[in-house]
């Protein structure tokens, strides 16, 4: 899975993906895109 936030790209595991999109969405306040 992929995460795309703002201009960078987080390449995450399954299992992270679900806690980094967590995290990311609460401390950054950004649109989390996940395909």
């Amino acid at each position: 899975m992929v995460l795309k936030e703002g201009n960078f790209t987080i390449g995450v595991a399954p299992k992270d993906a679900v806690v980094t999109g967590a995290i990311a969405l609460r401390a950054m306040g950004l649109r989390v895109v996940v395909r």
